[in-house]
């Protein structure tokens, strides 16, 4: 019911893995139509037809392009780079 950024998502979709999550914390922001499923939280019967539905469905995944889209997100060179942006925008005001 409650996470703020959670790394395994982070994780899984750095490993090209698709992600099914619920909505709580920053999840939502991590996860969309291409890499994964969101549901309720708290909502069993939900999370037992979307995970249904993500094995039946697992092909329409790209992994390659999963990986790629949170590499360029989640890896130490870009976070670095974010920090890096905010630090200087802050520093030159």
């Amino acid at each position: 019911n409650y996470e703020n950024l959670p790394c395994v998502v982070a994780e899984a979709l750095v490993s090209g893995l698709p992600v099914l999550t619920s909505v709580a914390g920053g999840t939502a922001e991590m996860v969309n139509d291409s890499n994964g499923i969101l549901i309720e939280s708290g909502n069993n019967k939900q999370l037992f037809l979307e995970l249904n539905n993500m094995l039946d469905n697992i092909e329409k995944y790209n992994q390659q392009e999963i990986a790629i889209n949170a590499i360029n997100r989640y890896s130490y060179e870009s976070v670095g780079q974010q920090f890096l942006a905010i630090y200087q925008k802050v520093l030159n005001k």
